[in-house]
């Protein structure tokens, strides 16, 4: 499971150490929990954490944003996609989605409204033109800037 094996790599804890075993399980990673990130700073590195993302807030801070999270275990760039079903999930649901980078992004060149139509198109196809309007094509410019 994404959510379990990404946790798992963060804290370098087997998920049955976190008590993490499938998606959605784990509200929060236990108060104090060591993470790989800072040691990489110590050592003189620059960390990110870019796209989607299972990392979860930490008990001492529950309210936290994906992006706060992040930057609390020691990424010094957070930059949270969200996956492509659950956004169209989210947006089928009435839920915000207008503080997504990728929704802005969308927004800012005109696709959105193509990107809700592609949605509700048999076999939810995508038809952007551009790898930069695809998720995948979004997330790996964002990683190269």
């Amino acid at each position: 499971m994404c959510g379990a094996s990404w946790n798992g790599l963060l804290t370098n804890l087997y998920s049955h150490n976190l008590g993490f075993y499938r998606n959605g399980h784990l509200r929060y990673l236990p108060e104090e929990t060591w993470t790989v990130p800072p040691i990489l700073q110590k050592a003189g590195y620059q960390t990110a954490s870019i796209g989607k993302s299972h990392i979860q807030a930490s008990a001492d801070h529950p309210r936290a944003s994906k992006a706060e999270a992040l930057r609390s275990y020691g990424f010094d760039y957070a930059r949270c996609t969200g996956g492509r079903y659950a956004l169209w999930k989210a947006i089928k649901d009435g839920k915000p989605v207008d503080e997504v980078p990728f929704i802005q992004h969308l927004k800012n060149r005109e696709k959105y409204d193509q990107f809700v139509k592609d949605n509700t198109s048999f076999g939810n196809l995508i038809t952007m033109e551009n790898d930069i309007d695809y998720l995948d094509g979004y997330t790996a410019q964002v990683g190269v800037e």
